[in-house]
């Protein structure tokens, strides 16, 4: 009797993926929390997650994987979400209205705030002065640079280093806000910002949207800079609603919304390259040659560079000296009172080895950022070339993000969030942790069981 080996069955996770990062995630988070909120409101917050996640560990062990079980752990992961991101969001809001305008908050949102201000009353933003301000106030005033055990003046109070639109787009929510509630704090908009990242992210060509969802939403390295109201959230919205237009063949309302991404904040002009090349290979693999393809990214990608003068091109015109120094000048180093060399790149590695003697002082980062990460750009655009699908953007965009700014002037904490936020959604967008299932191969032709 002829022996026939027979392939044992496949052993599935217990646990979904999602509801790993999901505990994982959530937990990191609430550490973090724990730190922050009095205890009355982070227990409510930890025990309601808890709840939903327990409720999640459940649907992973029943048996027999149904429409309506992945439906549920779907509205189970995003009432997880909403209650770690929405609940310490509405939490820190309150908290500081009750408290006072520079409590439970980042002073990049106060800054934002000032600015809206300044703008409401038909001010530049660029040339107004924020001593005497909210954002005085916040810390005393003080700048406190832990490598050097060193205070300076807030920087930010010469200084608007963020771009236009940012603050242009807030306006409207900030006049609604104060009608109706009498104050206003940006975390509004952030918080309507977070769900268009959602969105994009759900929308995304990935297997794993709930994954993603988890990735983006609960990211340790995120989440502490999107509560407290760092600016990241609102840029990040629109480079992967961009990421995602572009996926969904719509360029001319990808370019728009990279467009003012790139209007917002200086770093989402090193988005910019990865994007376009995309599209550009897009329309490659649809048969055309090179000069057509790079024909129809200048016709189809126009609203780019237009959407984007239509917002900086006023206020250059309207200060060209006040909007040079905050949005280059300042952060390069080149005037008395720039940022400070800070935070986990280079810059402070070279800075106590005395180049320069001072956090204020001045060296040509810029030269060391053309030489190591201008070859970079060009090995990830050929990386990228290889394979034309949207996680090598995601993936080349994040790396080149990271060497850019280990290399710049300051390299501040919720940076590394941003960059394992591409990482992150790059790594599920290209499938790996997908591996095929395991199939039962045929009995050879001629063999039989006896």
């Amino acid at each position: 009797m002829a022996s026939v080996d027979h392939p044992s069955p496949a052993v599935g996770r217990v646990l979904s993926l999602e509801m790993l990062l999901l505990f994982l995630f959530g937990a990191l988070d609430l550490v973090w929390l724990r730190g922050v909120l009095p205890v009355p409101a982070w227990t409510v917050l930890a025990n309601a997650f808890w709840v939903v996640v327990l409720a999640g560990v459940v649907l992973d062990l029943m048996p027999r994987p149904s429409p309506p079980r992945e439906f549920l752990k779907t509205v189970i992961v995003a009432a997880a979400i909403a209650i770690i991101v929405g609940g310490a969001t509405a939490a820190l809001v309150a908290l500081r209205h009750r408290t006072g305008p520079t409590a439970y908050v980042h002073d990049n949102a106060i800054l934002i705030e000032e600015g809206i201000k300044q703008l409401a009353a038909g001010k530049n933003f660029y040339a107004a002065d924020y001593r005497g301000t909210a954002l005085q106030a916040w810390q005393d005033g003080k700048f406190y640079d832990a490598a050097t055990q060193t205070w300076f003046d807030n920087p930010a109070l010469d200084h608007y280093i963020t771009l236009p639109f940012y603050t242009v787009a807030s306006l409207p929510f900030a006049w609604v806000s104060w009608q109706v509630l009498g104050w206003y704090d940006q975390r509004f908009v952030h918080l309507l910002a977070f769900g268009l990242i959602c969105l994009a992210a759900y929308g995304l060509p990935s297997r794993g949207k709930r994954i993603s969802l988890v990735l983006l939403a609960l990211n340790p390295l995120q989440f502490s800079g999107l509560v407290m109201g760092t600016s990241d959230a609102f840029v990040l919205a629109f480079l992967l609603l961009s990421a995602w237009l572009m996926f969904s063949k719509h360029p001319v309302w990808a370019a728009l919304a990279l467009a003012l991404a790139c209007a917002s904040k200086q770093t989402a002009w090193l988005f910019a390259p990865f994007l376009i090349a995309y599209w550009y290979g897009v329309r490659r693999t649809g048969g055309r040659t090179p000069r057509q393809a790079a024909s129809d990214c200048v016709g189809q990608l126009w609203p780019l560079p237009v959407a984007f003068l239509v917002f900086v091109a006023p206020f250059w015109l309207w200060n060209a000296r006040a909007f040079i120094d905050d949005v280059y000048r300042y952060p390069a180093g080149l005037l008395p009172t720039s940022y400070p060399i800070y935070g986990y790149g280079l810059s402070v590695l070279l800075q106590l080895l005395g180049f320069p003697s001072t956090p204020r002082g001045y060296f040509p980062y810029g030269i060391l950022e053309l030489a190591l990460a201008g070859p970079l750009l060009i090995i990830l655009l050929y990386w990228q070339r290889r394979d034309r699908g949207l996680s090598r953007a995601l993936t080349g965009s994040g790396v080149f993000l990271l060497a850019f700014w280990w290399l710049s002037r300051f390299f501040n904490e919720n940076y590394l969030g941003v960059v394992a936020a591409l990482l992150m959604l790059g790594f599920v967008l290209g499938g790996e942790i997908f591996p095929p299932r395991p199939s039962v191969r045929p009995l050879d032709a001629g063999t039989r069981e006896d």
